[in-house]
């Protein structure tokens, strides 16, 4: 029998959440195409009775964005608003001749969630997605680097067997704030796109990907884990401010099976034409255990009842996550970080997990445990490799003895 709790913070119970807020939003994910802009001097605008007015001036750069197959002009000064809701607008044609009806936005309103504290770190790691979990430390860990990498930019890789749980926090938080996303086969296009409008990038299905792809998308992530707080994009726009991406608080988080758990296929090490330049970058940790629930399939009726009875908690969840997402930096206690064996880049790309960990922390002593932890599950991660038959490597208990 699943517990009462578990299911409120059921996948579907969060979506009919994100169904509830953000109804009538439009995301990053709503944008056709690529995104690419238009230049709009005049429109047609239609009113309510069907009256088409004479050519308006507009003189306004814009993108499309397509949802429930309406359309909509966003002027890009507005595109760093994203996600937004309409608050004033019209529709309009591009020309006399145009059989397409675009909305024009001409004022957005935001739909950011406000940030509340009303929970210590801990407490809110305990609280948020309480399924029950085989290595109570990883899955604690695996929410602390998820909520990390919300608040700070890293770049890091995330091993496991299947069924840990990588991927199962990002997903919530896609339902909350609408900026992670989960690319599948990305094309460069695709992630200088993904890495615009979102704060979590979480590339995905990479092993599908030919030689020839991997060789095209292999430059950018190598270029984004190196130290730079901007890049810029190879697919330049017509405004400057759209030529360069932050990435001081963008985060890129690759999550993959073990090499013994891969059948038929290449692991994720075997990929790059540069491995070496592409592990100095990228430190990579291995996580034991496995989520021990099987949580029922919801259909969405009884995912949005149960939404609406306990709207109130996962409000209370989400406006805390984003607190800690916003002022992670605010929490922290200072404990000293001289026992992680982090050096350079690794330092540098996994500074937001050992900020979360210090916030998270109530002593010097517990920090010191997990930065010990930490190094021994980067360690497992080498034997892993260098065992080439994948063979059983060492397990944690027998690492800590």
């Amino acid at each position: 029998m699943i517990e009462k709790e578990k299911l409120v913070q059921h996948f579907n119970v969060w979506m009919a959440f994100r169904n509830r807020v953000y109804k009538k939003t439009l995301t990053a994910e709503d944008i056709s195409g690529t995104g690419s802009e238009k230049f709009i001097d005049t429109v047609f605008k239609v009113d309510d009775d069907g009256t088409v007015e004479p050519d308006l001036p507009i003189q306004e750069k814009s993108i499309v964005l397509i949802k429930s197959d309406k359309k909509y002009l966003l002027p890009t000064k507005y595109q760093h608003s994203l996600p937004l809701n309409v608050k004033q607008g019209f529709d309009c044609y591009l020309k006399p001749s145009d059989k397409t009806i675009y909305h024009l936005i001409t004022e957005p309103a935001s739909t950011k969630i406000t940030p509340i504290k009303t929970k210590s770190f801990k407490e809110l790691v305990k609280m948020f997605n309480p399924v029950k979990h085989s290595n109570d430390r990883t899955w604690a860990f695996l929410k602390i680097q998820a909520i990390g990498s919300k608040a700070k930019g890293g770049k890091y890789c995330l091993c496991s067997e299947p069924a840990t749980g990588k991927n199962a926090n990002d997903t919530i938080f896609r339902c909350i704030t609408n900026d992670v996303i989960r690319i599948a086969k990305p094309t460069l296009a695709k992630l200088e796109t993904a890495f615009f409008y979102n704060q979590k990038v979480i590339p995905d299905e990479l092993t599908s990907l030919t030689g020839t792809q991997i060789h095209d998308i292999e430059p950018f992530f190598l270029n984004i884990a190196d130290e730079s707080p901007t890049f810029a994009k190879h697919s330049m726009a017509r405004r400057k401010d759209m030529n360069e991406v932050d990435l001081v608080s963008t985060s890129n988080v690759f999550t993959y099976n073990r090499v013994q758990d891969v059948k038929g296929g290449k692991f994720f090490d075997d990929l790059w034409t540069n491995p070496h330049a592409f592990k100095s970058r990228y430190p990579a940790i291995l996580l034991e255990g496995y989520v021990q629930d099987a949580l029922p399939k919801l259909s969405m009726k009884q995912s949005e009842e149960i939404m609406e009875e306990n709207f109130e908690l996962l409000k209370e969840i989400a406006k805390n996550l984003v607190y800690y997402f916003e002022n992670m930096h605010k929490e922290l206690h200072g404990w000293n970080r001289s026992k992680a064996d982090l050096k350079g880049r690794h330092l540098t790309n996994l500074e937001c997990v050992l900020d979360a960990l210090d916030v998270y922390c109530e002593s010097q002593i517990e920090y010191d445990e997990w930065l010990v932890w930490l190094n021994e599950r980067i360690s497992a991660y080498k034997a892993m490799v260098q065992n080439s038959e994948g063979e059983p490597i060492v397990k944690e208990e027998e690492m800590i003895k």
